[in-house]
């Protein structure tokens, strides 16, 4: 009919069988839901389709699940989706392949992931024993929606893990999953590591360390790496688009981003966030932006504890480009349990103290202290004074002259 409203207030008044239920929700409805329903209309299939589906058949779930995924999409509160009921029962539709990939797999992840329900879609990811679908496009669906599930939930590692999938597919066409994947890969990635780069080897004065970063900036730009299963058709395509700041995919700003990010730049950072918030806004990634923005600030504190035994707060605040309260507040933050910060006080002079290099140099006092007392009391000791080789006969050179030659 020409009333939706009319339409659906008959399949949700309960008086119409299941299957009548279905055959109304398949087809047409369906083809107008995803070209043109609205967000009201939106809601009222999603409603429709949680009182339904249950009992449907496979061949009428393949016109009606993909219609709830865009029915989803179209709902600007994402409280809807949760009200409507669709997820439990999408959930219990997926449950019956018993680790079989399905279509319904990745369009159960995208209604998750649009209703910000991303440790119960968690619980629902697993590694395909077997696929029931040849279309490769619902296999890179599923991985893509699983890596931002894992986003969601502050898994970075394993949300890498899953975009490397899209990226690594073999194929000769690329597909905007797969750009959309590396893109998302390689910014995870500088959320993963910060355990990295705190074992390599730090510079042990902050001159060394100037001049370190002033060299970094100045070195020819390199791409994030490819893994070695990469097809070719996806890392030319992507080293070219990178070079292209014409691209309409944004590459090169995200090559950029992580170049910052690796040299920690943060004025640069902050700079390309600024000028281009349209730009991450438009691809979902303002947030995790600010998430690398933040970690860059960390990884500078980390940096300066390396150098430093204390630091005045206004002097350390300078350094990372922020407030004496907001550096305060950082502080804290990166002494949470997540965080393995080694300065371990605010003193109420403003310094702030990194307690596990002050305690290692205190130990190599008391240590040197000790040997030099042992090599006092063992030079002056009658058994050494015996084995002292006497003149003429043995050279003075050959024999010790303390502790400290032994």
């Amino acid at each position: 009919g020409n009333d939706p409203n009319a339409f659906f207030a008959a399949l949700l008044s309960g008086k119409i069988s299941q299957r009548e239920g279905v055959d109304k929700l398949s087809g047409r409805v369906t083809e107008y839901v995803i070209k043109n329903g609205g967000e009201v209309v939106a809601q009222l299939y999603l409603r429709a389709a949680s009182l339904y589906i249950g009992g449907a058949d496979d061949a009428a779930l393949r016109e009606i699940v993909p219609g709830i995924a865009s029915a989803a999409s179209q709902c600007r509160d994402r409280a809807e989706i949760s009200r409507s009921g669709i997820i439990p029962v999408l959930s219990s539709l997926i449950l019956r392949s018993q680790n079989i990939l399905t279509i319904y797999h990745p369009y159960f992840l995208q209604c998750c992931i649009l209703a910000g329900h991303y440790r119960f879609a968690r619980k629902h990811l697993f590694m395909p024993a077997s696929l029931q679908i040849k279309d490769v496009s619902f296999y890179l669906m599923y991985f893509y929606y699983a890596g931002i599930v894992h986003m969601g939930c502050e898994e970075w590692d394993l949300a890498v893990q899953n975009f490397s999938i899209c990226v690594t597919v073999p194929s000769e066409i690329v597909s905007a999953i797969t750009i959309a994947a590396w893109k998302k890969q390689i910014l995870c990635r500088c959320l993963t590591s910060d355990a990295a780069f705190k074992n390599q080897k730090h510079a042990e004065n902050a001159e060394i360390i100037e001049k370190n970063e002033a060299a970094e900036s100045t070195a020819a730009p390199k791409l994030p790496s490819f893994e070695q299963s990469t097809s070719q058709s996806v890392s030319r395509f992507i080293s070219q688009a990178a070079a292209n700041t014409d691209n309409p995919h944004g590459i090169h700003l995200h090559h950029k981003a992580v170049l910052c990010f690796s040299r920690c730049d943060n004025n640069s950072f902050a700079q390309l966030l600024m000028e281009h918030d349209s730009f991450w806004r438009s691809e979902g990634h303002s947030g995790l932006m600010r998430r690398i923005q933040k970690q860059m600030t960390i990884r500078k504190v980390l940096k300066l504890s390396k150098v430093y035994i204390a630091l005045p707060m206004t002097k350390l605040a300078t350094h990372v480009n922020l407030t004496v309260e907001e550096t305060e507040k950082l502080l804290l933050e990166m002494r949470a349990p997540s965080i393995q910060i080694e300065g371990q006080t605010v003193r109420m002079d403003g310094m702030e103290t990194f307690d596990d290099l002050t305690d290692n140099i205190s130990e190599c006092m008391k240590l040197a202290q000790r040997i030099k007392i042992f090599d006092v009391a063992t030079s002056t000791s009658n058994r050494y004074q015996q084995l002292i080789p006497k003149e003429g006969k043995i050279q003075a050179s050959s024999g010790p002259r303390g502790v400290a030659d032994l």
